[in-house]
């Protein structure tokens, strides 16, 4: 059940993302060309080029989350987003427009969790732990599947709630460049807690 609820509500946040985005491609399918442009650089950019919402506009979870810190603390840009709730949890599902992955989905499952319930409920036994983001805090590399790269978890607890952070990365993505990915990810949990 570890990361079984993270990989649940990542797989729904996904689907939404694939399902939701459908209509304004539609309208526009020469916008899927165009590069994904992030809330920073659409002051910038092109007046021409459809203009990105910014990501707390889905709601939910979303609603602490900006394109431009994801950017800078991460170096991934991302132009969709995408909010669930269900009784357990919010989640907020990211991508780019014009490419399925990488994707990022940050989830919140409010409680009154203490930090040895997180780690025994919540963090994975071969997860290794995290330092200074939290009350307790872990990261994990999974291994690719057939559609997509190596996913990267980041978890930890704050103020009794227990956050994941999940990128799946694209296909083509070395295990080493997954697990390179770990140390933005969790500079973006601490701004995200």
């Amino acid at each position: 059940m570890k990361s079984l609820i993270a990989t649940a509500l990542a797989c729904a946040a996904i689907a939404v993302l694939a399902t939701g985005c459908g209509d304004d491609a539609d309208k526009d399918q020469d916008d899927a060309k165009k590069p994904a442009t992030s809330t920073a650089a659409k002051e910038t950019a092109d007046p021409l080029m459809r203009a990105v919402p910014p990501a707390s506009d889905a709601g939910g979870a979303c609603g602490s989350v900006d394109y431009a810190v994801i950017e800078q603390t991460a170096g991934l840009r991302f132009d969709v987003a995408a909010a669930g709730t269900s009784d357990q949890a919010r989640t907020c599902a990211l991508r780019q427009t014009s490419h399925e992955l990488p994707a990022l989905v940050f989830a919140v499952r409010d409680g009154e969790f203490d930090a040895e319930g997180f780690r025994t409920d919540f963090q994975p036994g071969d997860a290794q732990g995290v330092d200074g983001l939290g009350d307790a805090a872990y990261n994990k590399v999974l291994d690719a599947s057939d559609n997509s790269g190596p996913r990267v978890e980041i978890g930890w607890l704050t103020g009794g709630s227990a956050r994941t952070l999940t990128l799946t990365t694209a296909a083509n993505t070395s295990p080493d460049d997954a697990k390179n990915q770990i140390n933005g990810l969790v500079e973006l949990a601490k701004k995200l807690s």
